[in-house]
């Protein structure tokens, strides 16, 4: 497991393909990918397994509780370890070149996905992938330390910025006929990670002008999620 490199909170402008959005329904979809640390103190962070996977039962609650909005036909399950391994694999390596030149360009279509995928029939697919960390006891200090998820892409430097949580999702639509992506965006908050109102809002902030209406926010997105 890399570290992804996250830069300054924002959200990515809708990177895709010449594929019509109109056409992208009836997404099959995987179960979502998380890599969550805590922060012990201004220098040391750990990976929390725990924290990950509650991260990803969130994410694949919002999906399912929001097929119907986000055009979500079947979720698509994977039991192979070998197989989830190599998958996770491509995923980081996917965020990663995303995050750095927010562009899809020279992004390798993944063989794992087109293994899977090749023969199943269903058009579109949508991976979901999540990174960020927490405050131990998820309490406010006002410090500046390095990054905590500093990626090998980064070329060594270190990264420092004051921080209090951070969350990063980022949605990725494959087309499995035409081997590319059809979309790929990511929505960036210095907010604690783990709250499934905040994962919503992410999708929302993601999709919007996409599959969701331009205008497609809910009030809750003018209240400050913690």
């Amino acid at each position: 497991m890399s570290a992804i490199l996250l830069h300054s909170c924002t959200s990515s402008k809708i990177i895709r393909s010449d594929t019509d959005p109109s056409l992208v329904r009836n997404i099959d979809y995987l179960y979502p990918y998380s890599i969550i640390y805590e922060a012990l103190d201004e220098k040391t962070s750990i990976h929390r397994e725990n924290a990950s996977k509650l991260s990803d039962s969130l994410i694949f609650l919002t999906m399912t509780q929001n097929a119907d909005s986000f055009k979500l036909a079947n979720f698509f399950p994977v039991h192979d370890s070998v197989t989830i391994k190599r998958y996770h694999k491509e995923l980081e390596e996917i965020a990663n070149y995303v995050i750095t030149y927010n562009n899809i360009m020279l992004v390798e279509y993944p063989k794992t996905i087109d293994s899977l995928f090749s023969s199943r029939g269903n058009r579109f697919c949508m991976a979901v992938f999540s990174t960020g960390y927490f405050i131990s006891n998820d309490k406010y200090k006002p410090m500046v330390i390095d990054n905590l998820l500093l990626a090998g892409i980064s070329g060594g430097h270190i990264i420092k910025h004051a921080f209090k949580n951070r969350s990063l999702l980022m949605i990725i639509i494959f087309d499995t006929v035409n081997k590319k992506i059809a979309f790929c965006r990511y929505n960036d908050e210095m907010l604690y990670p783990l709250k499934k109102t905040l994962v919503k809002n992410h999708f929302k902030k993601i999709l919007r002008g996409y599959l969701l209406p331009a205008n497609n926010l809910s009030t809750a997105n003018k209240k400050p999620v913690r």
